[in-house]
């Protein structure tokens, strides 16, 4: 353990204090855990950068899945039909060696690329790519196939490799290569469908956020509906769902055009400057209105002129500035990959990147994913990912939405040395995930897990492991028990603006009949008929073994140990002058990947085809958004959660409709699906627009009236680069049920 006993013990004296990472979310904040006769007490560590003592309502959460009665703490086997959710207790033993034989029968009657893994969260396991690996699949798949894909692809194409995910330069204090900074820099935040107040990503990110505001910085939120964020701002734009592009291509324009752009940083690390600069002078008539033009953009968005120069005078006189977009309310829109380029280039342009205050390059990190091992895939096994060699350009995460389809109907690569082979998916392994709940379509995930074979299911084998029992889990043949994450061990490169590598340590003591991620995929390869296939995953040693070979280095997780379970390492300032973009063109990227305009006219150009039938076909735009305590895709399962969720609807629309505050109402999609739901009628909210809760609907919750938007949504619609789900492009009826 790795601090000894304090006298502000929560438990009294003799209690240690361990310190951890929560995951809860993807901010993994900085725990303080105490155990003492079953009693486990939780609080913020005051030494972790990522949230300095603080903690959210999710360490509620936290305890809630740690003694939910809905646990589970033994392996099981499913005794009824799937989604009956009937199972009987069965030993490790016999889940290791029924699997391990299913598996090794896909295998031998088809292929080992007809397994698929699946994470919604993956923190802990990344052992698992290795069984995936030596098995001889590449089809494992991460929460990052699903989040904010598009966005993060986005990133990657204009700053290149390693760069999917940069962040605001807006956590303090901190040490920094320009020596150590305690106040805030930033002077313009603009946050496009973003919600840090209540859509918690980064902890440290919505009190830096509070922080600059109180020194200066100016606080602008676009997004239809008022949030709490948005009730900070100084600025709050109503937009119209899903043309933020139109809006960040306006502001692209007059950056340039007014020459309030980074001349030294453009000549020396910008491609194709002078393209771009003819491309936004050249007038185009679109819709009647000279593309980019102030007339123009108003008519796009819907937002009015006045509002949008004084947004245009921000970004041309602020500086530095950030810009950052959200996932559901940009990243999960057709166009959200072009309005996070856009972002991304805009930024770039300002000089606000990798400079105190801006949009922060991550720093090469310090420890290397088992994720990163495909070179332990057999010859040739990695052109047969269902994905990569498939029809989405930059799908190098994979994509979750195929799934039942390559369940139902199977899976052809359409290009590479493999072209034209083809294959379905037979066997199916999920941990820490519930695409019944998280991915489009739900129906579709169901015909898919319940779709007959002769006397058997088409998807031979479906496994589960997670800590309690939910949607997914109910249609298992197999269920294993997964540790809590107070209860195991991992490391992780932390979201955080300051670098930092974190050790989750085992601070809990976990139930007698539960297995580490490490033992379960070793006993799984022990149980093959021949295990030498998974030597690499056998050698291994305990946890320690496989956390030091991702930090490269025998001992290193001891270290990290004895250093309190983080390490931190300064901010440091301009990389890209030492070490460039990993771009083809080693510069910050206009038009990546062979695009010859700034974006797809199609993207926009259709949004406003829709807007503009709307109102004669009575249709609203469904966008989505997320709960305080929203904890992956177990909100709704949690204490606390038994408040019914609404969908939120503005009141003059409820007005026409006859709608109230609490009544029930049936929303439609046309010829795909329906829900039912209560209203909540609102003030805040733009006309024409209907606002649903993100994560809800699960089938084992009590609460009256729960809905999965997710039913809605059409598992066809994909962003053709990406793969990501268009979970935001979406038009429903909204009607009071008599």
């Amino acid at each position: 353990m790795s601090l000894a006993t304090r006298e502000d013990d929560p438990l009294g004296e003799g209690a240690a204090l361990v310190a951890t990472l929560c995951y809860m979310c993807s901010s993994e904040c900085g725990l303080l855990v105490s155990e003492k006769a079953g009693k486990v007490r939780i609080k913020g560590n005051p030494a972790h950068p990522v949230n300095r003592g603080k903690i959210c309502p999710k360490i509620k959460s936290a305890l809630s899945l740690l003694y939910s009665p809905s646990r589970i703490l033994s392996p099981k086997k499913r005794v009824g039909a799937r989604g009956e959710g009937k199972f009987i207790d069965i030993s490790w033993q016999q889940a290791f060696r029924d699997i391990a034989t299913k598996l090794e029968a896909v295998r031998e009657q088809y292929c080992s690329e007809a397994l698929t893994m699946l994470f919604g969260e993956k923190p802990d396991h990344d052992v698992a790519y290795w069984f995936a690996f030596l098995y001889g699949t590449p089809n494992i798949l991460d929460h990052n196939s699903l989040c904010d894909t598009s966005k993060r692809l986005a990133y990657k194409s204009v700053f290149g490799e390693g760069q999917e995910r940069p962040l605001p330069d807006l956590q303090r204090p901190a040490w920094t290569n320009l020596g150590y900074r305690e106040k805030h820099d930033c002077r313009l935040l603009i946050l496009v469908g973003e919600n840090p107040a209540e859509a918690i990503r980064y902890f440290w990110f919505w009190q830096g956020i509070c922080e600059a505001k109180r020194q200066g910085m100016t606080l602008v939120v676009v997004d239809p509906y008022q949030t709490k964020t948005a009730k900070l701002a100084d600025l709050w734009l109503p937009i119209r769902p899903g043309t933020d592009v139109c809006l960040l291509l306006y502001l692209l324009k007059n950056v340039v055009d007014s020459g309030a752009y980074d001349r030294e940083f453009v000549d020396v690390h910008v491609s194709d400057f002078t393209n771009m600069q003819h491309e936004l002078s050249v007038p185009v008539l679109d819709a009647g209105l000279t593309r980019y033009s102030l007339e123009w953009v108003a008519h796009m968005t819907g937002l009015e002129q006045q509002y949008l120069q004084r947004l245009s005078a921000l970004v041309c006189t602020e500086n530095p500035l950030l810009i950052s977009v959200g996932k559901n309310g940009v990243a999960h829109q057709y166009s959200g990959f072009c309005t996070t380029r856009l972002a991304a280039i805009i930024t770039a342009l300002s000089g606000s990147l990798d400079v105190p205050g801006g949009l922060l390059l991550r720093d090469p990190p310090r420890y290397k994913s088992l994720s990163n091992s495909s070179d332990l895939l057999r010859a040739g096994q990695a052109d047969k990912h269902k994905d990569y060699s498939g029809r989405f350009p930059l799908a190098s995460h994979g994509v979750v939405s195929t799934i039942p389809s390559e369940i139902l109907d199977g899976v052809t690569i359409m290009e590479g040395p493999c072209k034209g082979h083809q294959y379905q998916t037979k066997a199916l392994i999920v941990t820490h995930g519930n695409p019944l709940l998280t991915a489009p379509d739900s129906a579709q995930w169901r015909k898919a897990m319940t779709a007959r074979s002769g006397d058997g299911y088409q998807l031979s084998l479906l496994v589960v492991n997670d800590s309690v029992l939910h949607d997914t889990a109910l249609y298992a043949d197999y269920l294993l028990p997964m540790r809590h994450f107070l209860e195991r061990q991992g490391v992780t490169e932390q979201e955080s603006a300051i670098p930092l590598t974190g050790l989750r340590q085992m601070a809990v003591t976990p139930p007698a009949t539960t297995r580490s991620p490490l033992e379960i995929y070793q006993g799984l390869a022990q149980a093959f008929d021949s295990s030498d296939g998974f030597a690499p995953l056998l050698a291994l040693t305990g946890d320690d073994d496989w956390c030091d070979r991702t930090l490269g280095k025998a001992g290193e997780t001891a270290e990290l140990r004895m250093q309190g379970g983080v390490q931190a390492r300064p901010i440091r300032y301009r990389k890209f002058t030492t070490q460039g973009f990993a771009t083809p063109t080693t510069k910050v990227e206009l038009y990546p990947h062979g695009a010859k305009t700034l974006a797809e006219q199609a993207y926009y150009r259709n949004e406003a085809s829709c807007y503009a039938q709307a109102s004669s076909k009575a249709r609203f735009r469904l966008i989505t958004g997320r709960v305080l305590g929203h904890v992956h895709s177990l909100t709704p399962l949690l204490d606390g959660a038994s408040a019914s969720p609404y969908v939120w609807l503005n009141n003059v629309d409820a007005q026409a409709k006859g709608i109230k505050t609490g009544d029930l109402v049936k929303l439609d999609v046309e010829g795909k699906a329906s829900l039912i739901a209560r209203a909540k009628v609102s003030l805040v909210l733009r006309q024409g627009v209907v606002r649903a809760l993100y994560g809800w609907g699960s089938a084992l919750s009590s609460t009256p009236h729960n809905y999965n938007i997710n039913e809605l949504i059409d598992s066809r619609h994909l962003h053709p680069i990406s793969g990501n789900a268009v979970f935001g492009a979406v038009w429903v009826t909204i009607n009071k049920l008599i």
